[in-house]
């Protein structure tokens, strides 16, 4: 398995991760967002030139007030930021192969990146609730935020995971 940025060569069409939406956007979205509007960039995980799973990403603030207040003592009180995990599927057919930990590794490696060249206090991720369990195993924790709340975006909980907790979230498990 391979993990690279989106590529108009990916097979993007046989990804079925068991969220309509979400398979819909990486045949028809993700590829342009990135390219011609420049929104955040797709990475995917394949083998074989067949996509398994993919993981979009974009710079976000995050309010510093939404942060509990164990993690919130040593950050400013203006808007902090961050990387946004904006989407991660992995296709059914190969989930439970640590294909959505890769994925995340790379947000990770991401937002350590982040730090010295624009500032980065951690992963903000959009999570659906059926999600919140694979996240929290990270070291993810809910905030006091919600994103989202219409047909083509339901409302998903925000969860955030510290720059501190980041490396420990892609160690080997």
């Amino acid at each position: 398995m391979r993990v690279h940025p989106l590529r108009p060569e990916d097979d993007r069409a046989h990804l079925e991760c068991g969220d309509p939406a979400l398979d819909r956007f990486l045949r028809e979205y993700a590829l342009q967002n990135a390219r011609r509007h420049g929104i955040g960039p797709t990475y995917v995980a394949e083998e074989a030139g067949i996509v398994l799973g993919y993981v979009t990403v974009a710079a976000c603030s995050l309010d510093a007030d939404a942060v509990p207040e164990d993690l919130r003592t040593s950050l400013p009180s203006y808007p902090l930021p961050a990387l946004r995990l904006a989407r991660l599927a992995v296709d059914k057919r190969a989930q439970g192969q640590g294909i959505g930990t890769a994925l995340v590794g790379v947000a990770a490696d991401l937002a350590l990146e982040m730090v010295g060249r624009v500032g980065c206090v951690g992963i903000v991720a959009d999570v659906k609730s059926a999600a919140s369990g694979f996240y929290e195993r990270f070291g993810f924790v809910a905030v006091d935020a919600e994103r989202g709340g219409s047909a083509a975006r339901p409302r998903q909980r925000i969860m955030f995971l510290p720059l501190r907790a980041v490396r420990r979230a892609i160690e080997p498990r």
